[in-house]
């Protein structure tokens, strides 16, 4: 098996993991309902748990690695969850707020393929 394959299939896998604990699990009712106010700080503190979450599953790498992206997760995070919040339908029982909730995911996870592509192949120093 080629070892950047496995170490990026076990990075995107944690942080998949990572996300529905903060997003689903963890996620406290201030911050879901605030994060459609710019600056609110439980919408900020929601996107400072996916960063320090990330943190964590970085710090097999270097802590540099870890703080950099778990940083960069942090700020897209919130302005991925801002730009649903802010424009997104609130109307669960339409198409539309299931098709934005989509895209908000679909987003996230593409910033975690996005995450440990970078880290496995620029930090880790394996060809995927």
């Amino acid at each position: 098996m080629n070892e950047g394959l496995f170490q990026f299939e076990i990075i995107v896998s944690l942080l998949f993991l990572k996300h529905f604990l903060f997003d689903y699990v963890l996620q406290s009712k201030a911050m879901l309902l605030s994060k459609h106010i710019y600056g609110r700080w439980s919408g900020i503190l929601h996107a400072i748990a996916h960063g320090a979450g990330t943190f964590f599953v970085l710090s097999i790498t270097s802590l540099t690695c870890a703080l950099f992206f778990a940083v960069l997760d942090t700020v897209i995070h919130y302005h991925i969850d801002w730009i649903r919040g802010r424009y997104g339908s609130k109307d669960v029982t339409s198409d539309c707020f299931w098709v934005h909730i989509g895209l908000d995911q679909l987003a996230h996870g593409f910033t975690y393929i996005a995450i440990t592509s970078m880290v496995v192949h620029n930090v880790m120093g394996f060809n995927l």
